[in-house]
């Protein structure tokens, strides 16, 4: 037994009919025309060329039991600094503590290799945790927190990884 909603034959579309919007309620409004989207593949085999991606690939020479247990650790207080700043917006912070997960599970794992840039994100993650930690300064962590939750919204290939948390940590090194 199947339900039809209005008289139309089967295969032919049914009639749109638009309501007008409800009086009190203004009209949607369109998203501005200069907001641009990072598309992380454009970064694709650039970053290797950047001053800072040498301190990145000097940790993946250091590769111990000692130092992935520091970057758990790291990572594990990133997420409770995630769920308890009050300055991180409520919207980023589910998803930022899912993408902390995902790079913290995959330590030194394929997930967080960019093999275009020769970096792994719990690299680039580790340098900004061991920064935000040095400086404690909020506005790194409320960057930090955007850039990991759009990891999740935008897609979390390991080239996407790399690129957005190198943002934060191009936008936080001094030299």
């Amino acid at each position: 037994m199947s339900f039809r909603i209005n008289n139309t034959p089967r295969g032919v579309p049914p009639k749109h009919n638009p309501q007008p919007p409800p009086k009190n309620n203004p009209p949607p409004q369109k998203p501005p025309q200069n907001i641009a989207v990072l598309n992380t593949h454009h970064y694709d085999g650039k970053l290797n060329v950047h001053p800072l991606l040498k301190i990145v690939q000097e940790q993946q020479e250091n590769v111990t039991i000692e130092l992935t247990t520091e970057k758990q650790s790291l990572f594990a207080s990133l997420v409770e600094d995630v769920k308890l700043n009050p300055a991180i917006n409520n919207r980023y912070r589910p998803t930022a503590i899912q993408a902390i997960n995902k790079i913290n599970q995959n330590i030194r794992q394929p997930p967080n290799y960019d093999r275009t840039n020769n970096t792994y994100a719990d690299d680039i993650l580790y340098l900004v945790c061991k920064k935000i930690a040095e400086t404690k300064d909020t506005n790194i962590l409320v960057y930090l927190a955007e850039q990991l939750s759009d990891i999740i919204t935008s897609g979390s290939c390991a080239q996407g990884r790399n690129t957005r948390v190198f943002q934060v940590l191009f936008s936080c090194a001094t030299f």
